[in-house]
């Protein structure tokens, strides 16, 4: 179904940054699980995947940006990886933007019409 992990992240970034929310949310599983970046909350069902998206497209000048030096692809099987990395979150709250730098991993299946099957995703906290 697709041709890479990095289609799938590809495609999931262009769907926030274009609030096109049906798109990213349709390229989770029903099974999928989230430990989402702005949430103390475990997903784990189409619905809260839902909720969680659309309360983040809510933020104006919502924009995420993958940094791609960060990337890391790990083939699992032939068609299972974990795509890793940083992304940097930019929307604004009370009439100030703010920006947080986070890591994710996604376990992606490409085999699959939804492939997202995990995502994992926190904010980067400051160095000892």
């Amino acid at each position: 179904m697709f041709d890479s992990p990095k289609q799938v992240l590809e495609l999931w970034v262009n769907g926030i940054n274009s609030r096109k929310l049906h798109d990213v949310v349709d390229l989770y599983d029903e099974n999928a699980i989230i430990l989402p970046t702005f949430s103390n909350k475990c997903l784990s069902n189409s619905d809260a995947i839902r909720g969680y998206f659309e309360k983040l497209s809510s933020f104006k000048d919502l924009n995420v940006v993958v940094h791609d030096n960060t990337l890391l692809v790990q083939r699992l099987s032939p068609e299972l990886y974990s795509i890793s990395g940083n992304y940097f979150w930019r929307f604004m709250v009370e009439r100030e933007v703010l920006g947080f730098e986070a890591r994710f991993t996604f376990t992606i299946n490409i085999k699959h019409t939804k492939p997202i099957i995990h995502h994992h995703s926190s904010q980067i906290p400051e160095t000892l």
